[in-house]
């Protein structure tokens, strides 16, 4: 394992993703929002779930459902987004 791993959390952008697809990593740590590690997900199940759509459109979602999102996420953009 690298020395400074590339992470995903459990709800992530799908740019993110996107930019995760072009790295040279076959998988990647799942972190909880206390920073554990829960788990690894491979490469080939990322592009799994973005092919049979499985994302939620935050611009669709009301206001309550905005709202019991991670607060990184809510606040997070894609333009925010740097790999190394």
């Amino acid at each position: 394992m690298s020395h400074h791993p590339v992470t995903v959390e459990g709800i992530i952008a799908v740019q993110y993703l996107q930019k995760l697809l072009q790295t040279g990593h076959s998988s990647f740590p799942v972190m909880n929002s206390s920073g554990n590690i829960v788990g690894v997900i491979p490469k080939n199940f990322i592009i799994v779930l973005l092919q049979n759509h499985h994302w939620v459109d935050v611009e669709q979602l009301n206001s309550f459902q905005r709202g019991k999102l991670p607060r990184l996420f809510r606040r997070s953009s894609a333009s925010d987004i740097e790999l190394e």
